[in-house]
């Protein structure tokens, strides 16, 4: 199986190559199934090389009974994790020695990006490149995964290229920074679409340290079953650096596993924490269950996690996140940083892709749960800017009685600067 993306991309690339390149005499090509047949000789059975394409998530279920021994991508970063791990699931063979084969190829960049980064292992010392590794179990496995390999290549790996357009390396070197990086130099670092550039990890994510008992600790929430639901612990120190500190990203959770998860993840040594509010994707609030009648924010609620729906104004919350990922100009530190038990808040973080048709937005393509629970935080909290700002009672006023309060604090002062006694005009609105 050979497999781009989308089909104009295959039939554009792949199937026009086959059939340029493919020796006249050894097989035909169905162009309606887009297939080749090909003639192994007497006496041995056909071989097939079919084309596919699997442009939106659901497509893979056209592809749960296949079977193939060889699946080759290309441009694979432009899949999905979720889109590969079932294509993955599907190389096997039952044909005697013939051994199962997969094979990637792409550029940096696009919204497989990262998790092509962690698959094979890429910039990381113990993973050098061009050698093959078997990956660690993970907990709970049974079976060791099978073996891996990163082979780097760049353009000056295809000498013919160069020499047959010699221009070329011009064009990409005239390209901005970022894409230079990738399509010229072959950089797996910091790629174009980018989201969160400011997000880099060698700065924003720490080791685990014990949080102290007087920082203020927050905990924030998105839903999903079939989607991951994400769940992180945040704590303040008295400069107002915020810590995430803790994580629960899974599948498969009903509403009520994920409170009494959260509940039990809250007292890690049987003693539960104390937080200042927990804050939840605000569709846990609407839609009740046909079955109980209830929302989930209620059953949070039955379960002891007291959840609040936080702010889905998207574009807003992601500039927020940016100014928690600034640099406290005093410190030098980030506002935010995560600990490195929270492995799936820092690889959206630095996965997240810009949205092609709303530049202002995360692209939702890709895995964006614990950076949405994370924008739910950062709304419910007063910017960094000014992290150590007194919580006034005034603050938590609605719009009405805020405006009622500040026409009321200017007579104050104006009784002030006229020399008269300003608090007697105050009455019910004196300080509380």
């Amino acid at each position: 199986m050979l497999m781009r993306r989308t089909f104009p991309e295959l039939e554009a690339s792949l199937i026009k190559k086959s059939l340029e390149t493919m020796p006249s005499g050894i097989g035909r090509y169905n162009d309606a199934k887009h297939v080749w047949t090909l003639d192994c000789g007497s006496n041995l059975p056909r071989s097939y090389v079919h084309f596919g394409h699997c442009e939106r998530e659901k497509d893979v279920y056209r592809h749960l009974s296949a079977e193939w021994q060889y699946l080759g991508i290309d441009e694979s970063t432009s899949f999905t994790r979720g889109i590969f791990d079932m294509l993955y699931s599907r190389v096997r063979s039952t044909v005697a020695g013939v051994k199962p084969l997969v094979r990637l190829c792409s550029n940096p960049g696009n919204i497989g990006h990262g998790w092509h980064k962690e698959f094979f292992g890429i910039g990381k010392e113990a993973t050098p490149h061009s050698v093959s590794f078997r990956p660690p179990m993970r907990e709970g496995d049974k079976y060791p995964p099978p073996t891996r390999c990163f082979i780097p290549a760049t353009i000056f790996d295809n000498p013919g290229l160069i020499e047959n357009d010699p221009g070329y390396l011009a064009r990409l070197e005239r390209l901005p920074e970022a894409r230079r990086r990738m399509y010229l130099d072959g950089e797996w670092g910091g790629y174009a679409g980018q989201y969160f550039t400011e997000f880099d990890p060698r700065k924003h994510v720490l080791p685990a340290f014990p949080i102290p008992i007087h920082w203020k600790r927050f905990r924030s929430v998105d839903f999903g079953y079939s989607k991951p639901f994400s769940c992180h612990w945040y704590a303040i120190d008295e400069r107002g650096h915020c810590y995430a500190y803790r994580e629960l990203y899974r599948t498969g959770w009903r509403d009520r596993e994920q409170a009494r998860a959260i509940k039990a993840a809250s007292a890690p040594n049987g003693e539960a924490e104390t937080y200042e509010f927990t804050v939840g994707d605000p569709a846990m609030a609407q839609g009740a269950s046909k079955d109980t009648g209830i929302t989930t924010q209620q059953i949070y609620h039955e379960e002891g996690i007291n959840i609040f729906p936080g702010s889905n104004k998207r574009v807003q919350g992601w500039n927020a996140v940016r100014n928690w990922l600034a640099t406290d100009p005093k410190t030098g530190a980030p506002w935010l940083t995560v600990f490195d038990c929270c492995p799936d808040l820092a690889r959206e973080l630095e996965e997240a892709l810009t949205d092609e048709v709303n530049p202002e937005d995360v692209n939702t393509d890709g895995s964006d749960h614990a950076i949405d629970d994370l924008r739910y935080f950062v709304m419910a909290r007063p910017s960094p800017s000014d992290p150590l700002k007194k919580d006034e009672p005034r603050d938590r006023l609605d719009e009405s009685s805020k405006a009622e309060w500040a026409s009321v604090d200017k007579m104050r002062k104006d009784a002030i600067s006229a020399g008269k006694e300003g608090r007697a005009v105050l009455q019910g609105f004196n300080e509380w």
